[in-house]
């Protein structure tokens, strides 16, 4: 994708300069002008095993990345559908639906924490245990610091939740 030579590039960048960029350091249009750099996080993360590795790094990233999604994709269908083949067929769909993003991007990580969170919030409402939200705080401190649609997780409502799993039951 082109703009994962972006992510390399901004990691090389804060390597370089010791901290992250406060202003565009790249782009014509934007020189100078207050920017975030959101995804820092992945950002070092590819840049150490592109570094390490070259682009095998970089397939190694994105293979275990969609390994642990598919994993995490079965582990919440499987806790919401009794029956193994139902579950394994689910998984497949949403695995082949997911095909055209599973790429070294953030947004692998943003799947991958989205489908734990939605674990966790089902096995509370299942369990009644309220402590396993503690399990949130980190995750959303890491998703945060990778990916910009961290947000997305904390759209996440209880009312969205019990509509999703009342249509497994």
């Amino acid at each position: 994708t082109p703009d994962f030579w972006w992510h390399l590039r901004t990691a090389e960048w804060i390597v370089e300069h010791g901290g992250l960029p406060v202003a565009d350091p790249f782009s014509a249009f934007g020189m100078g002008k207050p920017w975030v750099a959101y995804s820092w996080l992945f950002e070092l993360l590819i840049y150490r095993l592109y570094e390490s590795w070259g682009l095998m790094g970089v397939l190694l990233y994105t293979l275990v990345g969609s390994l642990a999604v598919g994993v995490a994709l079965y582990v919440l269908v499987r806790g919401l559908l009794p029956h193994f083949a139902g579950a394994v067929a689910v998984t497949a769909a949403g695995i082949v639906s997911l095909v055209p993003v599973l790429s070294p991007r953030p947004w692998l990580l943003t799947i991958l924490f989205f489908f734990v969170e939605l674990h966790i919030l089902f096995s509370v409402r299942r369990s009644g245990n309220a402590r396993l939200l503690w399990v949130l705080l980190p995750i959303f401190l890491l998703w945060a610091n990778v990916h910009i649609q961290f947000v997305y997780g904390l759209g996440r409502s209880e009312e969205h939740t019990s509509e999703l799993q009342s249509q497994f039951r």
